[in-house]
């Protein structure tokens, strides 16, 4: 273990011991990574429609949803060097989207 794992390894150990929680098993980072799966709050789902489109979170402005769209139909359309039916993919993702987005106006 060089230098600074051991650094990593100790600033832990401290840290945990202040929370009451030993780290274990001789310093056993696993543990730690475990520990911290485990005290994180699960994200929220984001809906595929959202993915294929390229964004990270779920938009409700229909421009966002619409820049989303045009910046990854350049590359999906057949004409841009995608297929056709990744092409029919983006378009039901868009229509979609749009669709929640104004179901969440309403």
């Amino acid at each position: 273990m060089d230098g600074f794992d051991s650094f990593l390894e100790d600033a832990l150990r401290a840290k945990l011991a202040e929370a009451g929680r030993p780290l274990g098993r001789d310093g056993a980072f696993e543990d730690v990574m475990r520990r911290a799966e485990l005290d994180r709050p699960p994200r929220p789902a984001i809906p595929s429609c959202y993915l294929t489109l390229g964004l990270a979170r779920v938009e409700t402005d229909p421009e966002a949803l619409r820049r989303a769209f045009r910046r990854r139909a350049r590359h999906a359309h057949p004409d841009g060097g995608g297929t056709h039916q990744g092409f029919l993919q983006l378009q039901r993702a868009y229509a979609e989207a749009l669709s929640r987005s104004r179901r969440r106006a309403a």
